[in-house]
């Protein structure tokens, strides 16, 4: 049974953030978040990892799947392989953000996104790779600069209508 985003709240706990940024500046060894300011990057890869791994607990919790890791934060893996056999992958990006959705060996993509400072998410859907590389179409068609690691840029909006098909 999937639980709702109300049945949530839709709001990440505070401790799971602050577990997730004590775990990032022990990896990155300064003494504080405040001093990831001094390290070139500390910044964009808490931030980046705050994503990854908020993403990762919010699709545990939704559908039960067992693969947030609990003592280790930072070392929950955005892959699994779903009921159906199928493998997925876990992504997680701000709220107003383009979604890029990189060129990685699964069946599709189940995308959350974050405001508030990670405070509070929103669930967003699943998109098929092959959808994403339908769309990816789109931008080899506009003068976009994109690496080829990434398949597609999407907006929330082609994520609604891909779900609101199936």
């Amino acid at each position: 049974m999937v639980k709702s985003e109300t049945e949530m709240e839709n709001k990440i706990p505070t401790i799971i953030i602050e577990k997730i940024k004590n775990e990032v500046v022990e990896k990155l060894g300064v003494e504080s978040s405040f001093k990831l300011n001094d390290k070139i990057d500390g910044i964009f890869y808490l931030n980046k990892q705050l994503k990854r791994v908020l993403s990762i607990y919010v699709i545990d919790k939704l559908f039960k799947l067992n693969i947030f890791n609990k003592e280790k934060h930072i070392a929950s893996k955005s892959f699994f392989v779903d009921s159906d056999n199928k493998k997925c992958m876990i992504l997680g990006a701000e709220l107003n953000d383009k979604i890029k959705i990189p060129n990685e060996d699964v069946e599709y993509y189940l995308i959350v996104c974050f405001f508030d400072l990670h405070k509070r998410f929103k669930y967003i859907g699943k998109i098929s790779k092959v959808d994403c590389l339908n769309k990816s179409s789109e931008i080899k068609n506009s003068n976009s600069v994109v690496s080829k690691d990434i398949i597609a840029i999407l907006n929330l909006e082609s994520i609604k209508e891909n779900n609101d098909k199936s």
